[in-house]
This record gives C-alpha cells, sequence and structure tokens, in this order.
C-alpha cells in the first residue's frame, strides 16, 4: 500500500482556499442532498450502500483500493468522493457542498474544474463526533489511520486526495470534513 499512497504534507496544498459556509437555507440543503444521492446512485450504484464501514473490510489494503479506484466523471475523480458521501450519510453527516459555480476556481469543488470532485461533509457547526468518526474512517482508507484533523494530501496512483478537517487552513474545517479529489 505504501508504494501507492504517499502523503505530501512537508507543505500543503491546499486547493480549497475559500470554503463557504454551509447553507442555512433548509431548500438549498435538501437541493444539495438530493444531488449527492442522485449522482451517487448513478456512478456506484445501489448495491454497495454498505461498503466501508469500519469492520466490513478485514483486508485495509482491498478496502482502500477500492475506495479510492477512480470511476464516474471528472476524470474518475467523482467516484471516490461519491463513496465518501456514502461514508458519511451513513455516519450521519448531510452534503453540504460538492460541486459549485461560486468560490475559488482552484478549488476541487469549482465546476470550473474538469479533472476533480469534492464534497463537503459536516452535522453541526462545530466539530462532532461523527464528523471525527468519518475523518478518521477516510483517513484510514487513504492509508492514514493515525490523522486525525488537519491538512492530508495523498497521492494514490493517477489521483490526487485532500482531506481537511479541523483547521482553518484553507478557511473553516471545524464545522466540516471537506474530501477532494483531483486526477493528474
Amino acid at each position: 500500500m505504501s508504494e501507492q499512497r504517499t502523503p505530501t504534507d512537508s507543505v500543503p496544498e491546499v486547493d480549497e482556499p475559500e470554503c463557504e459556509p454551509a447553507s442555512e437555507d433548509p431548500e438549498a440543503q435538501k437541493r444539495a442532498q438530493e444531488d449527492a444521492q442522485a449522482r451517487a446512485d448513478d456512478v456506484l450504484g445501489t448495491g454497495d450502500e454498505d461498503d466501508f464501514s469500519d469492520d466490513d473490510e478485514p483486508d485495509t489494503r482491498a478496502g482502500s483500493a477500492r475506495f479510492a479506484a477512480p470511476g464516474g466523471g471528472f476524470a474518475g475523480s467523482e467516484a471516490p468522493i461519491l463513496r465518501a458521501v456514502r461514508i458519511g450519510k451513513r455516519n450521519g453527516l448531510t452534503v453540504t457542498s460538492m460541486k459549485r459555480s461560486s468560490g475559488s476556481t482552484g478549488s476541487d469543488h469549482h465546476t470550473s474544474q474538469g479533472r476533480s470532485f469534492a464534497a463537503d461533509l459536516s452535522n453541526g457547526s462545530s466539530p462532532t463526533a461523527e464528523m471525527d468518526r468519518v475523518c478518521g474512517r477516510i483517513a484510514k482508507l487513504l492509508g492514514h489511520p493515525e490523522f486525525n484533523g488537519g491538512v492530508l494530501n495523498v497521492q494514490a496512483g493517477s489521483l490526487r486526495f485532500q482531506l481537511l478537517y479541523r483547521t482553518d487552513v484553507g478557511g473553516n474545517h471545524f464545522n466540516h470534513v471537506h474530501i477532494g479529489c483531483r486526477a493528474s
């Protein structure tokens, strides 16, 4: 696994320079959730709803490889993020943002980035046990079970993953878990 997954954490590369706060509009939140569910069902199918729980993958390397496997749109960066969305939803988090036309054009979220995809997952205005659990599970699947907050950049094959949580780097990431993926 380590030969494929290398942390690039000497100087954090943060493509999320301005994270937008979650919308207070219940209708906007509902639309974001419906869009996330529709994309996940379309790209991943409905048969793997329970994939990537803490105890369903005894072989961590096999689970990690499945999690980071490219697929879907945006040069293959979409499917891994939708897998992370399912992990978040299973742990009580909601999608507060995916692709958007506002904010920095360098962000994995921005619609101008055709080779990247990102999601923000939250269930509160400050860190929660559920956000901690989701961050830890995603970090473990990226080969870094020791990570519990800050900035984590991981190269897995042709994909660069970025996990931001409990940090002000790139904006307030104390109120959500940001997971981005970019194809090289």
